[in-house]
């Protein structure tokens, strides 16, 4: 699938599960889990772009410069060490157009649903 395709289904729902899972993963990781506040925070209120392979956004310090990020990190301008906002930002996006381009579930019949309890109501 074509990274454009990708970004291009990046929305609000995607972004809000996304960041309800990350929240999951790093809840015994306090400085990642801070970075990830921060991106959600920063995604909302700062002029970005993402084509499905590179993070372009506004530094929240510095007026008009802008960081790249990527898979390998932010590029050279940027001063931060560890786990920081715009790698959580990337990882956030790239997260939700994964959970964008999954298929559905398909859901049960009537059927395969009155069988299931059926053998649930056999274990008791």
């Amino acid at each position: 699938m074509s990274n454009a395709i990708v970004a291009a289904s990046i929305n609000r729902t995607t972004v809000g599960h996304a960041l309800r899972i990350m929240r999951r993963e790093y809840a015994h990781n306090a400085t990642a889990l801070n970075a990830l506040n921060k991106a959600s925070v920063e995604l909302s209120m700062t002029i970005w772009s993402f084509d499905g392979e590179a993070l372009v956004i506004e530094s929240r310090t510095n007026i008009g410069h802008k960081y790249t990020v990527t898979s390998a990190g932010c590029d050279g301008s940027c001063k931060a060490r560890g786990s920081h906002w715009h790698q959580q930002a990337y990882e956030l996006l790239v997260r939700a157009g994964r959970i964008a381009t999954q298929p559905a579930k398909p859901r049960q019949t009537d059927e395969q649903y009155a069988k299931a309890l059926e053998l649930v109501d056999d274990l008791y």
